[in-house]
């Protein structure tokens, strides 16, 4: 068994060093298959993939033990699989296998980009990722936005045959699964049957952060031919959220954060917001009366069966003063509940489009409040 322990400072673990001036640090492509890697970087590479400033290619890994860690005592931007502070991976981070447990300490994502830095796209087909962020950056997905950067490209969770994904995400500054704190992403697309198992925590100054979607002040758009922002197709997914002082959606939008559609067509979902919704809009509530606003589009469920939690949001709509598109219910076992938010519509103060109903299990406790039109016809 091959045992790699590394210690770097802005050049990554594995993979291109740092940017001296208009030379570039690059390299071609990593793939790592089996192994103990231990990467611990002080600066801002990343563990597995670019430099501070450097550029690498794709990333794929099939099996073998990551452990990207950065050190808690000082700045470190860099992701632990993924890009630099302001580097670049220009391919895919695909991962097939393995166990991957990166912990970051200040502005990267877990696996994804670094603060200020870029990935083309993520897709997990199999493997064991536990993802602890201490900084701004998402589990999976984008690092901080500086100015400059901090996106990401797709990111596909979908188990090939005869694999498993388990993936455990715990944030204190971006989305679990999404972007960083105002960075951006492409479309998230999750599936699997019981094949693919997400637990989503925030805590801290994340949760003004989504588990699932975009992070405080992040930004998810539709993709190409309609594509929503977020779809769910299947899996086990469930998205919890620290204390009461909580701004996200548990799958959505961030605090002053913006996502497209979302379609939900299968799995079984239980979701927690508190000010934000559970599923949709984060909350746009500001004590010093700021204007802000925080959305997301459209809400489409035609499957699976979800749980949603929330208090001043709603249970599926708008966040508290926050701000939702059309909601589409067509089928699915759903129960939402909130307090001072609808169960389904939108939270306190807060606004959204059309509620269509044409089939589906419903058992809501409030489905009442600042609805536009309503259209019931429950098989």
């Amino acid at each position: 068994t091959t045992s790699i322990t590394i210690t770097t400072v802005d050049g990554a673990g594995i993979g291109s060093g740092n940017k001296l001036s208009n030379t570039a640090a690059t390299c071609t492509s990593i793939t790592i298959s089996g192994g103990t890697i231990k990467p611990k970087v002080t600066g801002g590479g990343a563990g597995v993939g670019s430099g501070k400033s450097g550029s690498c290619g794709a990333i794929t890994i099939s099996g073998g033990t990551i452990e990207p860690q950065t050190s808690s005592d000082m700045t470190t931007t860099g992701a632990g699989v993924g890009s630099g502070e302001s580097g670049s991976i220009t391919g895919t981070i695909t991962i097939s296998g393995g166990t991957i447990k990166p912990k970051v300490s200040s502005g990267g994502a877990g696996v994804g980009s670094g603060k200020k830095g870029s990935c083309q796209g993520i897709s997990i087909t199999g493997g064991t990722i536990t993802s602890t962020i201490t900084g701004n950056g998402a589990g999976i997905g984008s690092g901080e936005k500086d100015t400059t950067g901090g996106n990401c490209g797709t990111i596909t969770i979908n188990p090939g045959t005869s694999q498993t994904i388990n993936i455990t995400t715990t944030s204190k500054g971006g989305a679990g699964i999404g972007t960083g704190k105002s960075g951006s992403s492409g479309v998230i697309s999750i599936g699997g049957t019981t094949t693919t198992t997400i637990i989503s925590t925030t805590t801290g100054d994340a949760e003004n952060s989504a588990g699932i979607g975009s992070g405080e002040s992040g930004t998810i758009t539709d993709g190409t031919s309609s594509e929503p922002s977020i779809k769910i197709t299947g899996g086990k997914i469930t998205v919890s959220k620290g204390t009461s002082n909580n701004h996200g959606a548990g799958i959505g939008s961030g605090f002053k954060g913006s996502v497209g559609t979302i379609e939900i067509t299968g799995g079984t979902l239980s979701v927690t917001g508190e000010a934000g919704a559970g599923i949709g809009s984060g909350s746009a509530y500001d004590a010093n009366n700021t204007s802000i606003t925080t959305k997301c589009g459209a809400i489409k469920i035609s499957g699976g069966t979800i749980t949603t939690t929330a208090v001043s949001g709603s249970g599926i709509g708008s966040g508290y003063k926050g701000e939702c598109g059309a909601i589409t219910i067509s089928a699915g076992t759903i129960k939402p509940k909130s307090n001072t938010g609808s169960g389904i519509g939108s939270g306190r103060a807060g606004k959204m489009g059309n509620i269509s109903i044409s089939g589906g299990k419903l058992c809501t406790k409030r489905l009442w409040q600042h609805f536009k039109i309503i259209h019931l016809n429950i098989k």
